[in-house]
């Protein structure tokens, strides 16, 4: 009986470290995109007319069921999609490449240039710029394309405008702005590289780069904002000025409400690059591996314990109980040992329903536990939910690799010494 206690709480500790310390959010739900080819860039001209594009020319398309692929008629990787319409859409890559969707298929446009193109946006069909390396900036009026002089040599990484006088592009330690008539340098507030920029208005517009950096204009001067992240951010979008998604490495999802940049929490996937929605409450994101979310920042807030938290005050406290148990030895090793396996936790939950709805079931029968972290900083797990999650640990760790069965065994190990149990504060009722 006290091997087989031992081997049951290994499961609620495995649970626990990935969606407690690690806050792995349930705001968010996976979608079965229908590729495995790594997501770069998404858009939409409606909720039930999404699309996204990557690696060796994949894209798909949402129709508001179900995702399925195209045929781009390309292998080139693509970097940036935009469109005027869902009959008008253009995708851009590598090696110059730039497509076009006509609203029944995908065909090639001359781009006059061999370099990558990194991004795509207009104002309107027949006013539509592309950016990439070499500071390679393209205008298409409707008719072809040609390139335009910008002064610099950056890589342009990004581009965005309010209306066709008032467009922001990014670079890698830059940001130009057109009024129109001209092209500028600004001031861009920030040393660190920029990857993706967004705006609500010209007098509201973000851009995130490396090792967590974000900037913002306000109509006049572009200056750093806190995201509270270290990782590199590739992608940022909005609804408006208070609710701007901003994503990145080690599935990374932040949020801004108008005053401050939080955590959604860490998805699953090693890497999240775009993201794009309609409205608050119907926001996509895209990342390698072919994973696409759906959700929004209105439910499940930061984690799952936002459920369980019944004021803010109740969060903040949970958030300095984590931070204080992952920086200690054990924090930081339970750390190292979630982030190496993310990707093949992701790649088995994920492309398995069977085993990812029992997970889901074992989150919600423990909420009270949950509960009890959150007001007391310990809680009890009840037997029967123990039984359960020693039944799903067996399961994943038969999917598993070597690697994830020998760090599920060192957990094991902590679980059975005692002291791991005892450093969460972890009982058995």
């Amino acid at each position: 009986m006290r091997t087989q206690a031992w081997k049951m709480l290994l499961s609620v500790a495995a649970v626990l470290l990935n969606f407690v310390f690690m806050q792995q959010v349930q705001a968010w739900s996976p979608m079965t995109s229908g590729t495995i080819e790594e997501l770069r860039c998404i858009w939409g001209s409606s909720g039930s007319d999404v699309f996204a594009a990557g690696a060796h020319g994949a894209i798909i398309h949402y129709n508001g069921t179900s995702w399925s692929p195209m045929a781009s008629g390309t292998t080139s990787q693509l970097w940036g999609i935009w469109g005027s319409s869902g009959s008008d859409v253009f995708a851009v890559g590598y090696n110059g490449a730039i497509l076009h969707y006509d609203g029944m298929s995908w065909t090639s446009m001359t781009s006059g240039t061999s370099y990558t193109l990194f991004g795509v946006w207009g104002s309107s069909g027949t006013n539509v710029f592309a950016v990439g390396s070499y500071s390679t900036l393209l205008h298409y009026d409707g008719t072809g394309w040609l390139p335009v002089s910008t002064g610099t040599m950056e890589n342009l990484t990004g581009i965005w405008g309010s209306s066709p006088t008032d467009i922001f592009v990014a670079g890698d330690s830059l940001i130009l702005h057109y009024n129109g008539a001209a092209w500028s340098v600004m001031t861009r507030g920030i040393a660190e590289y920029i990857y993706g920029i967004w705006g609500s208005s010209g007098s509201d517009v973000f851009a995130v780069g490396y090792d967590g950096a974000i900037a913002h204009y306000n109509g006049a001067t572009w200056s750093a904002m806190a995201s509270g992240a270290t990782r590199n951010i590739y992608g940022v979008w909005g609804s408006s000025g208070s609710d701007v998604f901003a994503v990145g490495e080690d599935g990374l999802v932040l949020h801004y409400d108008g005053a401050s940049w939080t955590s959604m929490g860490i998805l699953f996937g090693p890497i999240l690059n775009a993201a794009w929605g309609t409205s608050s409450t119907d926001v996509y994101i895209a990342g390698a591996g072919g994973y696409v979310y759906h959700g929004s920042s209105g439910i499940g807030g930061i984690c799952p314990f936002s459920m369980a938290a019944a004021n803010g005050a109740q969060l903040s406290d949970l958030r300095a109980l984590r931070d204080a148990k992952l920086n200690t030895v054990v924090g930081a090793w339970i750390a190292s040992l979630y982030y190496q396996n993310m990707a093949e936790i992701s790649a088995v939950l994920f492309r398995n329903d069977e085993l990812r709805a029992r997970f889901s079931r074992i989150i919600r029968s423990n909420m009270p536990a949950v509960q009890a972290l959150v007001q007391d900083g310990r809680a009890e797990i009840p037997a029967d939910s123990l039984l359960d999650a020693h039944a799903f640990l067996t399961d994943l760790q038969a999917h598993a690799g070597i690697k994830l069965r020998q760090d599920i065994n060192l957990i094991l190990q902590g679980i059975e010494s005692g002291w791991l149990l005892q450093w969460m504060g972890i009982a058995v009722k």
